[in-house]
């Protein structure tokens, strides 16, 4: 009698082998960490300057657009553009530089930030400080870098300009938005840069913009470069708002390309990454901001129709209405 033919033994080991894998204990897989491309989570933190004040005005928007935007506004797709920055800083950063610097800090961590831009973040830390005496202000300039330690991620930071000539600034109130009082001596003020630039240092992965000398640029006028692009500034009212302290539209595109230049000496960008040109990225900015345009337009026209609405029902119960 001769033995089984080779199909249903074939069969036989293939039903014994799927009952063994039905019988074994499920086995965990390692999920390897996902790795995120330097610029897929841009976190901007600081004050007025990163919250865009007084930019609604010049855009036709209700609101500030701040500087993740203008950064948006920057990205050239290579081949596709990366998702927008997340803007957190806030024009209300001057009230209580500690506790809106440990929020926003909290709201980057959250966020795992692969990047961090931190532009104006340390100018309340120090400038707010009242009183003039040394100590105080450097005091107050350790607690903003002690905040920045919190961070992991790479950060792009600005130093401290000098802002004095915002005293002849006009602010929405009629008179300047600073007083003599807020400003260090400028021996001090270069001692809290050189303090900035030695923090960076020691750390690593942080980058500076000179927002010091970009806001004296500003101020004199004159032509820069910056990767082939130039920019001239014929009279102040180019690139600062009436206030004399926060930059208008086109200068906030320039100011923008040097943070794009910071990320390219971190190493998390390359050139062609961005659109070098701050005429077409404030050209850009206002695409971005095209839908909030219409929102405000939308707003607008509602509000003139209720104010109509209300004159005629005054006219008809005073009786003018004819």
């Amino acid at each position: 009698m001769g033995g089984p033919t080779p199909e249903p033994i074939f069969r036989m080991l293939d039903l014994a082998l799927s009952v063994a894998l039905l019988l074994a204990p499920a086995q965990e897989t390692a999920t390897a960490p996902v790795e995120r491309a330097p610029l897929d989570r841009v976190v901007v933190l600081g004050a007025s300057v990163s919250a865009g004040a007084g930019t609604a005005a010049e855009l036709e928007v209700r609101r500030d657009v701040g500087l993740g935007t203008f950064l948006a506004a920057t990205y050239a797709a290579v081949p596709e553009e990366p998702p927008a920055p997340t803007d957190l800083g806030s024009s209300y950063f001057f009230m209580d530089p500690r506790a809106n610097g440990a929020k926003q800090i909290a709201g980057a961590r959250e966020a795992e930030a692969t990047v961090v831009v931190a532009l104006d973040f340390l100018f309340w830390y120090a400038f707010g400080e009242k009183t003039r005496r040394d100590p105080r202000r450097a005091r107050g300039l350790e607690d903003g870098l002690r905040a920045l330690e919190k961070l992991e991620c790479p950060i792009v930071l600005g130093d401290l300009p000098n802002i004095e000539h915002a005293l002849t600034g006009v602010g929405p109130f009629g008179g300047p938005l600073v007083h003599r009082g807020m400003f260090p001596t400028e021996r001090e003020r270069r001692a809290m840069n050189e303090r900035i630039a030695a923090w960076a240092k020691e750390r690593g992965r942080v980058a500076i913009v000179p927002l010091s000398d970009l806001l004296a640029h500003m101020k004199d006028g004159g032509t820069t470069e910056l990767r082939g692009s130039s920019w001239t500034i014929d009279e102040i009212g180019d690139a600062l708002q009436k206030d004399r302290l926060h930059p208008t539209v086109l200068g906030t595109s320039w100011v923008t390309l040097h943070i794009a230049d910071a990320l390219i000496e971190l190493e998390l960008a390359t050139p062609e990454r961005f659109r070098w040109d701050g005429t077409a990225v404030a050209a850009r900015a206002r695409e971005l901001t095209e839908p909030e345009r219409a929102r405000k337009r939308e707003f607008d026209a509602r509000k003139a129709a209720r104010r109509k609405a209300r004159e005629e029902r005054q006219k008809r119960a005073s009786g003018d209405g004819g």
